[in-house]
């Protein structure tokens, strides 16, 4: 007995020295764990550790944060009871985990609400092979209240955020790996303030809050670094919801951009919305105000969405401290959310607290590796052609276009070819594009997506037009349910025929109408009761006709 006794003793202190780690698994998850036991957690500063499991619950190794400055890492430890911190995200590049503590030893007292100056808020970085560095602490971040979350693209470029005092040290911040203060890109005023949770998304820095505005939103354009960036709420989207973290994940190609969103909510669990016609649509919780689910990581496969979360549990004892749960959603795009949690580990009551959760990290996860991309014009199409190597459970491409070379919208799809061997190559047209394009340049980019859902992008490429009088036409939704809508944008005020005819070529509607220069809009009336099947839109605009197959 006391040899066990001593063995487990020794295991402790190991972990709390911080012994070498072994390198992640890919595959497996990883989660923010606050305490040792057997001490109560209180408001008092508590260990921090990063434990990795398997996706069914099987503790693989305890990686434990430094709780005194080494070299030129700092302490990173965290609240023993601070709900909202502790935020684990995976960074863009796939081979990081990013998260928040304080540079104080263990057992500070109220350190949520001590002075950055005098107590700096620590970001870590732990690499794929389980690598620590704690060197970023920062005396100009959250101070006076709690840090919540911090993401970054390729384990230098840092962005963070936290409660902060109001014209001060909250808002949203910018620093780079090692540093000691950052830049607030953001303006810490009451209504955006009180921030909780950050995300990189296709290229976008985005931010969630819990009081008045933002609830979620862009901030600036693409990954800001500079100050007085604004954050603008997603369009038409709930002003009174309280969220957390949030995933926003794109599985319709008719629809541009990220369509499917889930969040935690303070009252009512996980959220799950789509982006349906341009208005975000509620397709279902699961939980409620009683779970306290407070961290979650989504992984995307095919249609289906997985997301392993932590709940808190505030007023259920038999959870308090934490759990780890998997639920799973295959409803897709616009699908009703009603997963079933599945436990996968528990934390210990009031001795230990799970926080965050993320994928583990992994080396060389770029999806594929690309060795060249170029376009060119062909009468009036826009020819692309690529070749790619090394591909490891590669999917596929996703070719996008853009007008301004800043917002880009799918256009097609190229499966890999799986027989391959060594170099493969690829192509792709954009008909009739020269002749309807507006302006004198055109962007285009490859999503890159293996069969995990890791994203990866190209270089963009450009091609010159040659000032073509009609732009693109972009009908959604596909398949359509009670609505269509065509989105064209044009130089001069032009005159707009629309019909939807069955395959029979028999017409159902029409619509005749003047549209001004610029962006429009134009919705299609439909009869009522259309049973299911394909149709046909005939789009003439001027003396340019197109026709585009559609579904119900």
């Amino acid at each position: 007995m006391k040899r066990t006794i001593s063995f487990a003793l020794a295991f402790l202190i190991l972990q709390i020295k911080g012994i070498a780690q072994v390198s992640f698994t890919p595959g497996n998850i990883v989660v923010y764990r606050v305490g040792t036991g057997p001490a109560t957690l209180g408001n008092a500063s508590a260990a921090v550790f990063l434990d990795e499991y398997t996706t069914a619950g099987t503790l693989v190794q305890s990686i434990a944060m430094p709780v005194t400055t080494s070299g030129s890492n700092k302490a990173l430890t965290a609240t023993g009871r601070g709900d909202t911190e502790g935020i684990l995200t995976l960074s863009a590049d796939g081979q990081y985990l990013v998260f928040t503590g304080y540079n104080a030893p263990v057992g500070t007292g109220g350190i949520g609400g001590t002075s950055s100056t005098s107590r700096p808020r620590t970001i870590g970085l732990v690499k794929y092979d389980g690598t620590i560095n704690t060197s970023t602490a920062l005396t100009d971040l959250s101070s006076a209240n709690a840090v919540r979350c911090a993401v970054s693209t390729n384990g230098t470029d840092l962005w963070a955020v936290g409660a902060g005092s109001f014209g001060t040290t909250g808002g949203v911040r910018y620093a780079t790996v090692g540093a000691s203060t950052s830049t607030q890109i953001t303006d810490p005023t009451e209504s955006t303030g009180f921030l909780r949770c950050l995300a990189i998304i296709g290229g976008q820095l985005y931010v969630s809050g819990n009081s008045n505005t933002p609830r979620i939103g862009t901030v600036g354009t693409g990954l800001p670094k500079t100050a007085d960036q604004t954050i603008t709420n997603l369009p038409d989207f709930p002003d009174t919801i309280m969220p957390g973290q949030f995933a926003l994940l794109d599985m319709n190609a008719g629809v541009p951009g990220p369509d499917v969103l889930y969040y935690t909510n303070d009252n009512t669990g996980i959220e799950k919305y789509s982006l349906v016609s341009g208005s975000w649509v509620l397709n279902g919780n699961v939980g409620a105000s009683v779970d306290d689910y407070r961290a979650f990581t989504a992984i995307l496969s095919g249609n289906t969405v997985t997301l392993y979360a932590t709940r808190r549990g505030a007023n259920n004892t038999t959870i308090k401290g934490g759990q780890l749960v998997r639920l799973t959603d295959a409803s897709g795009y616009n699908g009703v959310f009603s997963a079933t949690p599945v436990a996968l580990a528990n934390a210990i009551t009031n001795q230990t607290a799970f926080r965050g959760v993320a994928p583990a990290p992994v080396l060389n996860v770029l999806p594929v590796k690309l060795l060249g991309f170029t376009a060119g014009k062909v009468n009036n199409d826009v020819r692309l052609n690529w070749s790619a190597t090394e591909a490891v459970r590669f999917s596929h491409f996703e070719v996008e276009r853009s007008m301004d070379g800043m917002t880009f919208s799918a256009i097609g799809k190229v499966e890999w070819q799986l027989s391959a061997i060594g170099n493969a190559t690829f192509n792709f047209t954009d008909p009739g594009i020269l002749q309807a394009a507006p302006n004198n340049m055109l962007y285009y980019r490859l999503r890159m997506v293996d069969a995990d859902g890791k994203v990866d992008y190209s270089k963009i490429v450009r091609v010159a037009t040659d000032h073509n009088p009609l732009s693109l036409i972009n009908v959604y939704p596909t398949p359509f349910v009670n609505e269509i809508f065509v989105k064209t944008a044009m130089i001069t005020t032009g005159k707009v025929d629309l019909s939807l005819a069955d395959l029979s070529g028999r017409v159902l509607t029409s619509k005749n109408t003047f549209v001004p220069s610029g962006e429009n809009v134009i919705s299609v009336p439909l009869p009522a009761e259309l049973p299911k099947g394909i149709y046909l839109l005939r789009v003439r605009i001027n003396d340019q006709v197109t026709t585009v197959k559609l579904f119900k």
